[in-house]
């Protein structure tokens, strides 16, 4: 029987539900093969730890920050093709670990943050002054 394999990345962060939009606490866990998934607790042992959310990433993933979607956290974005997961952290630190991590899972260089953050963070900025 084999060992299971160790997370690339597991911690606690907010994630912000899709239709009502609240931020809930859970304990996310990045595995080696792409598999991101999201608890209400943490699992040990043979306790599951009550699994809420589950995506496979690959390389149609991408990551960047989104400062607007929560005052308080330090928030990020996750956007597949059909996704949207918005993720935040109450250290600058910690969303720096993770986007590393998903930017490393999703096949993705440096510039990946910086070519998903226009898109991503235009339709919350103000519309550009109209030239005379």
């Amino acid at each position: 029987m084999s060992q299971p394999t160790a997370p690339a990345d597991a911690g606690w962060l907010w994630k912000r539900s899709r239709r009502l939009r609240a931020w809930r606490r859970r304990y996310a866990v990045l595995h080696p093969d792409g598999r991101f998934n999201f608890y209400r607790r943490e699992p040990s042992g043979s306790d599951a730890g009550d699994l809420r959310a589950n995506f496979a990433l690959s390389s149609e993933w991408e990551c960047a920050r989104a400062p607007e979607a929560h005052k308080l956290l330090f928030s990020f974005v996750i956007v597949g093709p059909e996704s949207k997961v918005f993720l935040g952290a109450e250290r600058a630190e910690t969303t720096a670990r993770w986007l590393r991590a998903l930017e490393k899972q999703c096949d993705r260089g440096a510039g990946a943050a910086a070519s998903v953050a226009s898109p991503l963070l235009a339709a919350t900025a103000p519309p550009p002054a109209a030239s005379e």
